[in-house]
C-alpha cells in the first residue's frame, strides 16, 4: 500500500534542533465507500458519496474533503442539497467561494477527482542527525538528503521517506512501509510491518493487526564471483475474522498467497518462486547464483500478500556484494624513492592476481653508506619471506602480500699506480667484471660506443665501488685516456713502449705495474714463448749497444750512469796515485 502526498510548503514549525514539520494532503480515495449496511453504500467516485462524507449522512463517519486548483493551495469543500420538483435532489460544492459542481448526483470526472482530498495529515521532515525514541507518527516521516536519524520503539502509520539514512529498531509500520527515495537508505531490525484487518458477520465484529516481523531487512553479503544462496524464511501468521456470514469468529495460522521480489537483484543473482512448506509451518523464498557485480547496500524489496485478510505489504530489502582487497606492504627498510605499490580493491573471488614487480635491483645508500639493495619478492607469510615467494596470489580473502629488502654495502676496488722508467703522473683504466666465466665491463659508454675510463694518479689510490657478489672477480685493464684497451698489455707513452702488469693484494687492492720494454724477443713479461727468455734487466741485451745511453727522463738509468762514472774515476785516480809513490 502506498500513499500519494501533496505537501503544503505552510505553516511549517519546528519540532526539534534537526526537525520540522508542515501539513499534508492525501488524495481523495474512491475506492471508499460512504453509507452504512443500514442505509446502503454509495461508491466513492459519487457527488452524493462526497456529499454524505462531508456531511456525516447515512450513517457515514463525518470528514473534511478539501479541493486545490493547484497543488499548493488547499480549500475546504462545501455542500449542500436541495429538491427540486421534476429533477430531484441538486447537489452544490464550492471551495474558495467557486462552485465545482451543481447538479444531480452523478459519477464525478478524473480531472475533478485528481483535485480532492480526503486526509489532512502533519508531515514531519528531520534533517541533520538525531535519535527519536518512542515517539508515534500519525502523519508521514521524511528523513532529508545528507540526515542520519535513529528511530527507536517508533510507531509509523503513515509511512516513512527516506532520502538519507535512516536506522529503525523496535519499531512498527501499521498499514504503511518505508521507502528508499533518491540514494537513501532505511536499515531496519526487529520491526513489524502490518496492516489492519477487519472482518463482519452476523455475530459480530472484529478486526486485528496481520503483518511480517522484519528481524533485519539486510539479508547475508554476497562476495563477487563466489556462488551464492540465501534463503528467506517467512512463518505463518495467526488472523482471527468471521468465515462467513452466518459462521461464529475463527482464529486460524495464514500463509502468505504470494511473495515477490520487487526491484532488480544485484547481477548474477535471481529469485525463485516462493514454496509453501506445509511441515514447517513458513514459506521459502531462495536467492540464488554468482554475483557479477559489486555494490554496498544494494536496494530490492520483498512484497507480501494474503488474499483472507487482504495483507499486502512491501518491505525494503538491503544486500551487500562485497569484493577483496590486495594490499602490498613492506618489512623493513627499503631504497629510496621505492614506492610501495598501492592497494588493490574491487577483486572477485577466485581472481588470480600477478602481483606488481619491484626493481630486482637498487644502487642506493642506506645510512650514507653505498651499496645495493635486493629485492626479496613477496610473501603471504610475514614470518617466512625468504622461503615462500609468490609472483600471484588467488583470491579468496582479503589478503596481504609481505615484501622485503637486502641491502649489501658496496665493495671497495683500490687502485695504485707504481711506476717504474719514465715518470708518468698519470694512469686510466677500466674495471672487468667475471662471473661464471662470463666477462662484463662495468665502466659507461660515452655518446660514440667508447668506454669512460678511470684515472688514477702517481700515490694517489683510486677507489672504485662494485657490487659485492658471490664467485665474481675482477681486474682492471689499462687504457689510454680515451678509454681505448691497450692490447696485449702493452702501451706506447711518448714513444717508449712498456709492458703492464696487474696484481691484487687481499682480494680487493690493485697494483698498476709497468716496465719499459727494452728486447722481449716479441712477447711480454709472463707471456713469453718457450724458446725465448726475457733478459735480466741488469745484463747487456746482444742487440743492445754497450755505448747505449739511458733514454731521456729515465732517472734510475741516469743515476746508475753517474754512478759508473764516478766509480770509474775513483778507480783512475787511485791507480796514478800509487804509480807516483811507487
Amino acid at each position: 500500500m502506498s500513499l500519494v502526498l501533496s505537501i503544503v510548503f505552510c505553516g511549517i514549525n519546528t519540532v526539534s534542533a534537526t526537525s520540522r514539520t508542515q501539513d499534508v494532503y492525501k488524495p481523495y480515495d474512491v475506492t471508499v465507500k460512504s453509507g452504512s449496511s443500514a442505509y446502503g453504500f454509495t461508491d466513492g467516485d459519487k457527488w452524493s458519496a462526497v456529499y454524505e462524507k462531508i456531511t456525516g449522512s447515512a450513517g457515514t463517519k463525518q470528514q473534511n474533503i478539501w479541493y486545490s486548483p493547484d497543488g499548493s493551495h488547499y480549500y475546504s469543500v462545501e455542500t449542500s442539497k436541495a429538491y427540486k420538483s421534476g429533477v430531484g435532489y441538486v447537489y452544490t460544492f464550492k471551495a474558495n467561494g467557486k462552485v465545482l459542481y451543481e447538479g444531480e448526483n452523478g459519477r464525478m470526472d478524473v480531472a475533478t477527482i485528481s483535485k480532492l482530498y480526503d486526509g489532512k495529515l502533519t508531515k514531519t521532515i528531520y534533517s541533520g542527525k538525531e535519535t527519536v525514541n518512542g515517539k508515534a507518527f500519525d502523519g508521514p516521516v521524511e528523513v532529508e538528503a545528507g540526515a542520519n536519524i535513529s528511530f527507536e520503539n517508533c510507531k509509523f502509520n503513515a509511512g516513512l521517506e527516506t532520502f538519507g539514512v535512516s536506522n529503525v529498531s523496535n519499531g512498527t509500520f501499521t498499514d504503511c512501509t518505508a521507502v528508499n527515495k533518491g540514494n537513501g537508505l532505511t536499515y531496519i531490525s526487529d520491526t513489524y510491518f502490518g496492516h489492519v484487518a477487519s472482518s463482519s458477520g452476523l455475530y459480530g465484529q472484529t478486526s486485528s493487526v496481520v503483518g511480517v516481523k522484519v528481524k533485519s531487512n539486510r539479508v547475508s553479503d554476497a562476495v563477487k564471483g563466489k556462488s551464492y544462496s540465501e534463503s528467506l524464511n517467512f512463518p505463518d501468521f495467526p488472523y482471527t475474522y468471521y468465515p462467513s456470514t452466518f459462521e461464529q469468529k475463527v482464529t486460524k495460522q495464514m500463509h502468505y498467497d504470494k511473495i515477490n521480489i520487487v526491484g532488480a537483484l544485484p547481477d548474477g543473482l535471481s529469485a525463485e518462486d516462493a514454496k509453501y512448506d506445509k511441515n514447517a509451518h513458513n514459506t521459502v523464498v531462495n536467492i540464488k547464483g554468482i554475483p557479477s557485480k559489486a555494490g554496498a547496500d544494494q536496494r530490492f524489496s520483498v512484497h507480501f500478500q494474503e488474499g483472507i485478510s487482504k495483507l499486502d505489504i512491501t518491505v525494503p530489502m538491503l544486500i551487500n556484494v562485497n569484493t577483496y582487497n590486495l594490499e602490498y606492504k613492506v618489512i623493513g627498510d627499503s631504497p629510496a624513492g621505492f614506492t610501495t605499490p598501492d592497494r588493490v580493491t574491487g577483486l572477485g573471488h577466485d581472481d588470480v592476481i600477478t602481483l606488481n614487480e619491484a626493481p630486482k635491483k637498487v644502487v642506493a645508500q642506506k645510512n650514507g653508506e653505498n651499496g645495493v639493495w635486493e629485492f626479496i619478492g613477496w610473501s603471504t607469510d610475514k614470518d617466512n619471506i625468504d622461503s615462500s615467494i609468490v609472483t600471484s596470489v588467488k583470491m579468496t580473502k582479503d589478503t596481504v602480500v609481505y615484501g622485503k629488502w637486502k641491502f649489501t654495502p658496496m665493495n671497495k676496488l683500490y687502485v695504485t699506480k707504481k711506476w717504474e722508467g719514465k715518470k708518468q703522473d698519470e694512469a686510466h683504466f677500466i674495471v672487468e667484471k667475471t662471473v661464471n666465466g662470463k666477462a662484463s665491463i662495468l665502466n659507461r659508454k660515452d655518446g660514440n660506443g667508447n668506454y669512460i675510463p678511470h684515472k688514477v694518479v702517481t700515490g694517489k689510490t683510486e677507489v672504485i665501488e662494485v657490487e659485492n657478489e658471490n664467485d665474481t672477480s675482477y681486474r682492471i685493464i689499462e687504457t689510454d685516456s680515451t678509454g681505448k684497451m691497450v692490447k696485449n698489455n702493452e702501451i706506447t707513452i711518448n714513444g717508449t713502449k712498456y709492458a703492464v702488469s696487474y696484481k691484487t693484494e687481499n682480494g680487493d687492492k690493485f697494483e698498476m705495474l709497468n716496465k719499459e720494454v727494452v728486447n722481449q724477443g716479441g712477447a711480454l713479461p709472463g707471456k713469453q714463448t718457450p724458446d725465448k727468455k726475457v733478459p735480466d734487466k741488469k745484463a747487456p741485451n746482444k742487440h743492445t749497444s754497450k755505448k747505449q745511453l739511458p733514454k731521456t727522463g729515465d732517472d734510475s738509468a741516469i743515476w746508475q750512469y753517474m754512478l759508473f762514472l764516478g766509480s770509474a774515476s775513483a778507480i783512475i785516480c787511485c791507480i796514478v796515485r800509487r804509480r807516483k809513490i811507487d
